[in-house]
């Protein structure tokens, strides 16, 4: 995939039944982004929802819910 906007792109992707979850995501310019993620019950599945914080290498700090 070249230019596209995921292009670049690592991510890291696990299991969980605790409900908190980190994933690291790497850029392809050296950049990364780290988010700690809850969801909203145990079950570990994205589709009940959860919320979340996400921090750039370059400091910034994003909110996450889905």
């Amino acid at each position: 995939m070249s230019g596209g906007a995921y292009s670049g792109m690592t991510n890291y992707v696990g299991y969980t039944t605790t409900g908190d979850f980190t994933a690291t995501l790497l850029g392809s310019r050296g950049s990364t982004l780290r988010c700690d993620l809850d969801y909203a019950d145990s079950s570990g599945l994205t589709n009940v929802g959860g919320v979340g914080v996400c921090q750039h290498s370059d400091g910034r700090i994003i909110d996450v819910v889905w």
